[in-house]
């Protein structure tokens, strides 16, 4: 009986020691963080003598959220601080959970978002309006003191209106877009720590222009148009319709149709056609700059004559050079004057014919295997122009090449004897008009001649004469200079120094290979100070009739309206000239000659001067 009384009472105390022992809770870790303003997930490991235990997060701390609470634990969501100002929570967690008897905390400091300047607008980078006058804004936003705008151009202007600007804007006259832009400032325009731009293009207008008679001050077999709208040209004209002198009458043109053979943009001209009643072709023209090749046929559809259509993105100006001409600022087909763009190059030309081929697609490198680049028809379909890679008729080429416009015509077949596209009994020297353009007298030329009805440029302008740039070169035959890139150009040909008209585009007082952009800026008149690009457009090849786009940005030919007056140069013309050589290294070899020959068969590029 004693023996169960003591285990009656030691059970007993048992059971009043468990009711008596302290309730304890702990971190298994850290107690603080200090966090960066990213969000990020804490984990929580907990030790309690308790069945279970809780939390609370408390009244400041909607930032942080729980989640995979388990008896050992949990983890703290911390979300993304958007705020400059630091924030702090403490969590308590406490055991038993019914009753929140033993507590510890957690402290959870997270750090503000450090202040970043802020300028922001609406639209952000770009608006378009329209061309009528009117008003429009940009919503401007900064946390700044303040911002401030400069707008670039007159057309265009503005005021602040709280936290907007407000445009005035004026009527576009042409139909061209016009852009300029707007930047802004924060805090302001002086000493700002901000700057921000955005573009404004305006609509061109919608003019409608009368039907422009492209012919009216004299027929061509090049014309120049300058906007959108309607144009039409005398189609039963020859060129310019002259009796040339060593070429048979140009008989008048009977056309039945008209059609685009090619243009170098798809949306250049939308519609062609013929008009028998006044005897003209009209076409209707997009402003896409551009160049185009329209043709008239007979009753069969062959084509009996055509004329190049061109709309450069650049006004034709007129330059006077030393010797008294004035020459275009630019080559024969260029849309523009940019020596970094392939759009200054221009058409191509075999020596004699009145039709141009499409150029380089690029302005330096290409290989041997470089095409034109592309040309379409009025349905957006490429165009090929290709090369007859022989004689292809027996006779009668002149008038083949009439009707076949996009064929370059080789010489493959009598190359030997002839350089011409013509075979030998065909060949004419006065196809441009200066049959005799090639003889001097006491060593200067004395022959402009007269522009024939195969000469491609445009109305009051022809293809030079030798006269018209000779004297790009002191003795206006070859010279030539080794050099590199630093060094000063000496020049010098066989009979000692000589010197070239070189522009030293780049001010720095020296005629080097930093003054050549792909092509050289030669002066044009004695002062100096007057020059105009002229870019190494590189050449069709007459034998293979294929671009040789290996060399593109390394050398040029420009014709002249005269033959070569050496009678061992069968089927040549006369021409400006330079090429630049790369041996590696930068060792080069630079040469330029006033007055070169060059194989008729071969395309170059034209500059012409008014008549």
């Amino acid at each position: 009986m004693k023996r169960l009384l003591y285990f009656v009472a030691l059970a007993a105390l048992f059971v009043a020691c468990g009711k008596t022992e302290d309730p304890s809770i702990s971190i298994n870790g850290k107690t603080e963080y200090t966090l960066s303003t990213s969000a990020v997930v804490v984990p929580v490991s907990i030790t309690t003598n308790q069945a279970d235990w809780g939390y609370d997060f408390g009244a400041a701390s909607a930032w942080l959220t729980a989640s995979k609470v388990t008896a050992g634990g949990m983890e703290i969501n911390v979300s993304a601080n958007s705020s400059e100002d630091a924030r702090t929570a403490d969590v308590v967690f406490f055991a038993p959970k019914s009753s929140r008897g033993a507590t510890v905390s957690l402290r959870i400091r997270q750090e503000g978002k450090p202040f970043e300047p802020e300028l922001k607008t609406e639209p952000e980078t770009y608006i378009e309006l329209e061309p009528a006058a009117g008003r429009a804004e940009i919503i401007v936003s900064t946390n700044l003191d303040s911002w401030d705008f400069a707008i670039a151009d007159g057309w265009l202007s503005g005021a602040k209106d709280g936290g907007k600007l407000a445009l005035d804007v004026r009527e576009n006259p042409v139909d061209e877009p016009r852009q300029t832009t707007v930047d802004f400032y924060a805090p302001g325009k002086e000493n700002y720590s901000l700057h921000k731009t955005v573009k404004v293009l305006q609509k061109p207008a919608d003019i409608k222009y009368d039907p422009v008679n492209l012919s009216e001050n004299g027929a061509s077999n090049c014309y120049v148009i300058t906007h959108k709208g309607p144009y039409n040209f005398i189609a039963t004209v020859r060129g310019n319709g002259r009796t040339t002198s060593s070429l048979d009458p140009p008989a008048p043109l009977a056309p039945a149709s008209a059609k685009l053979v090619w243009q170098s943009a798809k949306d250049m001209i939308k519609s062609v056609k013929y008009d028998a009643g006044t005897s003209t072709i009209s076409f209707e023209a997009e402003r896409t700059p551009g160049n185009a090749l329209i043709a008239a046929l007979d009753e069969s559809g062959a084509i009996i004559w055509s004329w190049h259509i061109w709309h450069p993105s650049v006004e034709i100006k007129e330059l006077r050079s030393s010797e008294g001409s004035y020459m275009m600022n630019v080559n024969l087909g260029a849309l523009s004057d940019d020596s970094s763009s392939v759009d200054s190059f221009g058409l191509l030309y075999q020596w004699g014919r009145k039709d141009p081929f499409p150029g380089s697609p690029v302005n330096h490198g290409g290989n041997l295997f470089t095409t034109n680049a592309p040309v379409y028809d009025i349905n957006g379909n490429e165009v090929k122009i290709s090369s007859s890679n022989d004689n292809p008729v027996s006779s009668g080429i002149l008038a083949y090449s009439i009707a076949h416009p996009t064929v370059c015509i080789s010489n493959r077949s009598h190359k030997a004897d002839n350089r011409d596209w013509l075979t030998g009994s065909d060949r004419n020297d006065a196809l441009w008009g200066n049959p005799g353009g090639a003889q001097r007298v006491d060593g200067k030329y004395v022959s402009n001649g007269a522009k024939s009805f195969y000469d491609p440029c445009p109305p009051g302008w022809t293809v030079p004469a030798p006269s018209a740039l000779c004297w790009i070169t002191s003795t206006t035959g070859l010279i030539w200079a080794t050099g590199d890139t630093d060094g000063v150009l000496n020049w010098a040909e066989l009979f000692g120094p000589a010197s070239f008209a070189g522009y030293d585009i780049n001010e720095d007082g020296l005629l080097n290979l930093k003054d050549y952009y792909d092509g050289w800026f030669i002066t044009l008149d004695e002062s100096r100070k007057l020059y105009s690009y002229f870019p190494a457009t590189t050449r069709y090849d007459g034998e293979y009739g294929m671009l040789m786009g290996s060399m593109v940005g390394l050398w040029a030919n420009y014709w002249y309206n005269a033959p070569s007056d050496d009678d061992d140069m069968k089927g040549f013309a006369t021409a400006m000239a330079y090429g630049i050589k790369d041996y590696g290294q930068d060792a080069y070899t630079i040469t330029a000659s006033g007055v070169a020959d060059g194989s008729r068969a071969d395309a170059y590029a034209v500059r012409c001067v008014r008549e």
